[in-house]
């Protein structure tokens, strides 16, 4: 199963953890395991996964920790799932949210991790999301309702 080039696993009932022997998968492209019940920790050997190209881990809800970080770009579907991004994450796509250093120390105590502290300076700020996803939004209704309240005052002033 070394030359193993695509596994697509998705939808077959899969409950349990995810098979550390998958990290053995060197020649993988693409991996889908998505819309089953797995659970636990995304086994710290992805990261030797260097010819991934697509990982989807979607509609998995029992899969918590930090998402593996590729040494190269991968397209990745964490969809339905716990799973957090570190701040050197190469995946494309979405973010779904920022890992705490509680969230960094947990996984790399069950998956695998050769040290506890690895990934500690990977905390991914939570306020860098919300720069990207609210801060824009939030300053333009902020404006919005600053000209509401001023047109709302002069069409008083002409009343009287």
């Amino acid at each position: 199963m070394e030359n193993l080039y695509k596994l697509n696993l998705s939808n077959n009932n899969l409950n349990g953890s995810i098979p550390k022997s998958f990290s053995n998968l060197k020649n993988l492209h693409e991996l889908n395991l998505s819309n089953n019940t797995l659970s636990g920790y995304v086994p710290y050997g992805f990261n030797n996964l260097t010819n991934l190209n697509t990982i989807n881990l979607s509609y998995n809800t029992g899969l918590k920790g930090y998402s593996p970080i590729f040494p190269e770009h991968v397209e990745c579907f964490y969809e339905k799932t716990n799973l957090c991004t570190l701040k050197s994450d190469k995946c494309t796509g979405p973010i779904y949210h920022g890992c705490s250093l509680a969230n960094i120390q947990e996984t790399n105590k069950e998956n695998g991790a050769p040290n506890i502290s690895t990934y500690n300076d990977e905390v991914l700020i939570i306020g860098k999301i919300f720069d990207r996803i609210f801060i824009v939004p939030l300053g333009v209704i902020v404006i919005l309702i600053i000209i509401a309240f001023f047109n709302c005052r002069r069409n008083k002033r002409g009343r009287l």
